[in-house]
């Protein structure tokens, strides 16, 4: 109460200071004094005003700028989607070109299959594709990618079946390395990763040595890419080598996939073009 009374008392002496300088009672000098005091009082007056005007166009500024961070945003994500859009049908036209150069080269019918299941839990590595007995699907009918070896049906329902991946533990191919033309037997080892057994001991394998399928059995033809060699193991006393495997096929990202629903005889890694006649 007390400084508001001394607070009360300086503007009403400054007021008639003011007052009686502007009609020239002080003289000279007052009216100096007055326009410095009077200025002095705009710009306290005035000081709440320009700050407030202040942080009012940076809020403005701020809100802009987010906006603008906002629809970039927006627009990067259109982009990226359509980007991962043109990638994926590039992947597709690829695996359909590769599939008519096969059904040209060679008499036996592919069939696409989507992928409507994906079995991430359990021990085993399975999917399960749209096509059945109905599309003419039977057990042990290998499915590929492109040109790339993924499993074979393990279980044909009339409208579904059952693929068993590469991957695997349980699941078993003969294959062929290149250059060496060592042959042994792949098993799936989980995620991404085979191991070939019983290879020669004296053959020379090294790492990023390519892996097909070798054809032997009735039930994978030959010359289907698996992957490429990572680690080789020599195992003196049981005079063999191993051969981990980095496999070619993300099997986690498989939308369609192709059914070989006859195999061909003997598919050789390297066809010979016909001799002409």
């Amino acid at each position: 109460m007390f400084k508001t009374k001394y607070i009360l008392t300086f503007f009403i002496v400054a007021l008639i200071i003011i007052f009686c300088a502007r009609i020239g009672w002080l003289g000279s000098f007052s009216r100096s004094l007055t326009l410095d005091v009077s200025g002095f009082f705009v710009r306290v007056v005035n000081y709440p005003g320009q700050k407030l005007s202040y942080f009012w166009n940076l809020y403005q500024f701020r809100s802009a700028v987010l906006r603008e961070n906002t629809a970039l945003k927006l627009q990067l994500e259109n982009l990226q989607h359509k980007y991962d859009q043109t990638r994926d049908l590039q992947a597709r036209v690829h695996e359909l070109e590769q599939m008519l150069n096969l059904q040209r080269d060679y008499d036996f019918e592919l069939l696409p299959a989507p992928v409507v299941f994906r079995d991430e839990f359990s021990w085993s590595k399975t999917i399960i594709i749209s096509r059945g007995r109905r599309d003419g699907l039977l057990p042990s009918m290998p499915v590929v990618r492109g040109g790339v070896l993924i499993g074979k049906i393990v279980e044909a329902g009339f409208l579904n079946s059952k693929v068993l991946l590469i991957n695997d533990p349980t699941f078993k191919v003969g294959v062929l390395l290149r250059p060496s033309e060592a042959a042994g037997i792949l098993e799936g080892r989980g995620e991404g990763l085979a191991r070939i057994n019983f290879l020669p001991l004296d053959a020379k394998i090294n790492i990023g040595d390519e892996v097909y399928t070798s054809g032997t059995g009735s039930v994978f033809p030959a010359g289907y890419h698996i992957g490429s060699v990572i680690r080789v193991e020599r195992d003196e006393r049981n005079f063999y080598q191993r051969a981990e495997v980095q496999l070619a096929a993300d099997m986690r990202s498989m939308e369609t996939v192709t059914v070989i629903k006859h195999a061909p005889p003997n598919l050789s890694l390297d066809p010979e073009p016909p001799e002409e006649k």
